[in-house]
């Protein structure tokens, strides 16, 4: 007989070796207070969704980011580092190591371990970059550590950031006012970028060339990159842009920036002219004696059009523009408001009689686009010869086959 004590030991030795009746292997599913177990759980081991006793949390670079963190990861949005895939992790392993945010460093492809959240053994270099980008180490560059900070308060859009980059819209630039960009409408642009004796056309289409010394590139408008700057010199030197099929334009527009270095002056700016009105179509924009802008657009058979500003001082851009042809009339526009002064001018012994409406177009000529002087005493299909050089400076030159807005 065995004794009591015996008995009760037996029994709990088999309590506590569950399953020993099947051999180890449960065939019923877990009983009753038994529901962390699953059936893929043998003996006493521990469950396959759960860690192993010592065994902690995963691994530190495999957490899932916070619901704060599931934003694009940046500078100020992740404690640890930023992968190339815009992920935010720990930043405590050796091949992913940061933090703050700066871009994850692979410490062990240079030799290196991550401590800290910092290569150890790296020198950070912040030389020549923008605060808040990778000193290269882990961390990110800060002010005081030779990094800059761009700037675009009271700045343009496309000017010079102040860390060598450029200001973007959204960066707290402001939008330039020049014309920058072309659409389906427009025939020619120049903005005067480049170097060299080339002007390019924004379009691709029609290229023109700087003649003589004097005329060279310099800052433009605020924001608008570069302009030309002419002279009066000896020979003229200007802007020629070759004839093209493509400005017989029956109705359209002309705009551009100017500048003026003189309060007054009679000075050719921009045009398609020739001495007389053998050929149809002239159009001129120049300055008359006293500092007003005259627009005059020549028909052989109809009155040539004549729109007049009053005087325009020097030392301020000027955006000036004129809509031809179509369903209205000629229009000039200076900053957006229609002018059209209607007293006589004289200059000398002319008489420039202004607001004069004409309802045609520019086509009927072959002569060539002159920026830089006047054209009136040019020979039909050539630009010479030119007279009263410009003085003062021009920007965004744009030619379009439609009649713009230019009003606000």
């Amino acid at each position: 007989m065995i004794p009591r004590l015996t008995v009760l030991w037996l029994a709990a030795l088999v309590a506590a070796c569950p399953g020993s009746a099947d051999n180890g292997v449960r065939r019923d599913g877990p009983p009753p207070g038994d529901r962390g177990l699953t059936d893929a759980k043998l003996g006493d081991g521990p469950a396959l969704d759960q860690p192993a006793a010592g065994e902690g949390t995963p691994l530190p670079d495999t957490v899932p980011p916070a619901d704060s963190e599931l934003q694009p990861c940046a500078p100020g949005k992740c404690a640890g580092c930023c992968t190339q895939q815009g992920l935010c992790v720990a930043g405590v392993s050796d091949i992913q190591c940061g933090s703050n945010g700066a871009s994850c460093v692979d410490c062990a492809f240079s030799g290196w371990v991550c401590q800290g959240q910092v290569c150890a053994g790296c020198t950070p270099s912040c030389s020549g970059k923008t605060c808040n980008s990778s000193d290269g180490c882990g961390g990110l560059c800060t002010t005081g550590s030779g990094c800059c900070t761009p700037d675009c308060t009271n700045k343009y859009c496309g000017e010079d950031d102040g860390c060598g980059g450029t200001c973007t819209v959204g960066s707290g630039c402001m939008v330039p006012e020049c014309v920058a960009q072309t659409d389906g409408d427009t025939v020619m642009l120049f903005t005067f970028s480049g170097s060299g004796t080339k002007v390019t056309d924004a379009t691709g289409n029609h290229h023109g060339t700087i003649v003589g010394t004097a005329a060279k590139r310099v800052t433009g408008k605020a924001g608008c990159g570069k302009a030309m700057d002419f002279a009066t010199s000896s020979p003229i030197s200007y802007v020629e842009v070759p004839d093209s099929s493509a400005f017989d334009l029956k109705q359209g527009s002309l705009d551009l920036w100017v500048k003026f270095d003189n309060d007054t002056g009679a000075e050719g700016i921009i045009g398609r002219d020739a001495s007389g009105t053998t050929q149809p179509g002239h159009l001129t924009i120049a300055r008359l004696c006293n500092g007003a802008l005259l627009a005059r657009l020549q028909n052989s058979t109809d009155p040539e059009g004549r729109r007049c500003s009053k005087p325009l001082p020097k030392g301020k851009w000027y955006h000036v523009a004129v809509n031809f042809g179509g369903s209205g009339g000629f229009d000039l526009y200076v900053d957006g408001v229609p002018t059209n002064e209607t007293a006589d001018i004289i200059c000398g012994t002319t008489t420039e009689k202004c607001g004069v409406d004409i309802t045609t177009g520019i086509n009927g000529n072959d002569n060539p686009w002159v920026i830089g002087a006047h054209t009136w005493t040019s020979a039909e299909g050539s630009p010479d010869p030119l007279k009263s050089p410009f003085n003062g400076l021009v920007d965004s030159v744009r030619l379009s086959k439609v009649r713009r807005k230019f009003t606000p």
